[in-house]
């Protein structure tokens, strides 16, 4: 799961990050029906402060046991580099996203999750939370439930949310330090793709604050949907933001499993004050 692209937005003081469990493709505001629910994500927190954010994220699936990983566990690094060295770090939440088996039930895909060398479950359970304890299908079915019966448990993805803050890396004088590599380890079956865990990767979002930059308005959606033969569009509205006072803006989406042969068009439908603009921009969904 990561970021597939910036895209220029509708106004000033307003930063938006969708995080998306989107399987193949990726479309905002589009215009097609679907067969599943309309705004999949909901909202989760807004932040109002002087300050920004950024996103990394790397691909992870079928890298089980590789690289000197252990079996049954893939490892991959986020590294952050954009954020001002003397910025105060408010929020650091991680993604991430693993197709599993419905009779394994939907915690499944944290079993084994670390994050910069601290695991991110205790003997009490997982520290994360499962954004859609039913999952949402895997890209490769046609909108209905996967998988053998007799118990053997249809495939789901599930995608997770870990408040990771606590994790980062921090300086001489114990300030939390946002640039930097960070190591995510989650459950994942390996090169052959036959059987769960299967992760699709992970991505790491941090909000700062830094009184230098203009006071901005940052929202942040998750949930998970799934594009497939079915299901070639989704809808989302997003609110929680206040009036701005300017132009521009940004928007960054996290999908999770693009491919790189596919090509999809990402419309903005933005209503403000009675005036309509539209902006329509195509890109390529990446290798996650």
């Amino acid at each position: 799961m990561k970021p597939t692209g910036f895209v220029s937005h509708e106004s000033a003081w307003v930063r938006v990050i969708a995080v998306v469990c989107v399987t193949v493709s990726l479309l905002v505001m589009g215009p097609k029906a679907q067969t599943q629910a309309p705004d999949a994500l909901k909202f989760f927190k807004n932040f109002f402060l002087t300050g920004d954010y950024v996103v990394g994220g790397v691909g992870l699936r079928g890298l089980g046991g590789q690289n000197g990983s252990p079996p049954g566990i893939a490892t991959g690094t986020i590294s952050i580099t954009t954020v001002p060295a003397d910025a105060d770090i408010v929020a650091a939440f991680l993604y991430w996203q693993v197709v599993s088996k419905s009779t394994l039930g939907p915690n499944s895909g944290a079993v084994g999750a670390t994050f910069n060398n601290f695991a991110l479950s205790s003997a009490d359970g997982p520290f994360s939370k499962v954004l859609l304890s039913a999952g949402t299908n895997p890209c490769w079915s046609a909108g209905g439930s996967t998988g053998g019966s007799g118990g053997s448990g249809a495939y789901r993805t599930y995608t997770y949310r870990a408040d990771v803050r606590r994790f980062l890396n921090a300086d001489a004088d114990g300030r939390f330090v946002g640039n930097g590599n960070y190591v995510v380890q989650l459950p994942d079956n390996g090169p052959s793709g036959s059987n769960t865990p299967l992760a699709l990767g992970a991505s790491l979002v941090l909000i700062y604050r830094d009184p230098r930059l203009p006071y901005n308005g940052i929202v942040i959606y998750d949930g998970g949907y799934t594009m497939n033969n079915a299901t070639d569009s989704m809808t989302q509205t997003i609110k929680g933001f206040y009036q701005a006072a300017g132009p521009t803006g940004k928007i960054t989406h996290i999908v999770g499993g693009g491919q790189a042969n596919k090509t999809e068009n990402l419309r903005l439908l933005h209503r403000w004050c009675h005036h309509k603009h539209h902006q329509q921009v195509g890109y390529k969904a990446a290798e996650a």
